[in-house]
């Protein structure tokens, strides 16, 4: 028996027709359907081109024009970030909960695999949100998928975190990573996909798109769960 990972309510497994008739195990989701019902997905073609935020049309949003951003990089997000999303954040980054980094890995997976990707990367934390929280909230969200370490960061405290932030704040942020040392040979002439939570204005996910640009990588691209 499968519980929902939010609410407990038993799930059952997705029954699915081709699966059925290749003997293949039945996929059953970490969210009920009603928990699922408070998310809202983001199709890619109703989504800016640029950052992924949610739209009815393909065009570059006003909210990532205005801030003058002129880099060949593009944000895949999964989902908005509503007031679902956020309790969602809260539990599992803020409160720990690491149980709940279940709901959303086969969202994260699917979307990994149709990137096509040849490396595939997370931004880090720093070593004392890595002490204090216990885990990478990202690592969490894709569960066992090979990821490789090419960023870390370049102080132990950031300082204030992320959501604490404004926008002002963020866009004028210094660069927080460095390349480790392995990953220049590890992504040049390659495809880099970067993942993270949540893309708000997208500097952190750029500062680091930036560094693998700079190392040779032939195209970098971003995945983030939520954009807010």
């Amino acid at each position: 028996m499968t519980q929902c990972v939010l609410c407990e309510r038993v799930v059952a497994p997705v029954i699915d027709l081709k699966k059925l008739l290749d003997f293949s195990p039945l996929t059953v989701p970490q969210l009920c359907q009603i928990c699922q019902g408070r998310f809202v997905a983001i199709p890619p073609d109703q989504s800016c081109p640029k950052c992924g935020r949610h739209q009815e049309i393909t065009t570059i949003c006003p909210d990532y024009t205005q801030w003058g951003i002129d880099e060949p990089f593009i944000n895949r997000a999964l989902y908005e970030y509503n007031e679902a999303m956020k309790t969602f954040f809260s539990d599992y980054k803020f409160r720990g909960d690491f149980r709940l980094r279940k709901a959303f890995e086969a969202d994260m997976k699917r979307a990994i695999n149709v990137s096509h990707a040849d490396v595939v990367t997370i931004i880090p934390v720093d070593e004392q949100t890595l002490q204090t929280r216990g885990f990478n909230q990202v690592v969490g969200l894709v569960g066992d998928y090979p990821v490789v370490a090419l960023f870390e960061t370049q102080t132990t405290n950031k300082g204030k975190r992320q959501s604490e932030r404004n926008r002002h704040d963020r866009m004028t942020a210094p660069q927080p990573f460095r390349l480790t040392p392995p990953a220049t040979s590890l992504i040049a002439g390659k495809r880099v996909l970067i993942i993270d939570d949540v893309y708000t204005t997208g500097r952190t996910i750029r500062h680091a798109a930036s560094l693998a640009r700079a190392a040779g990588a032939s195209w970098v691209q971003g995945l983030t769960l939520a954009h807010g």
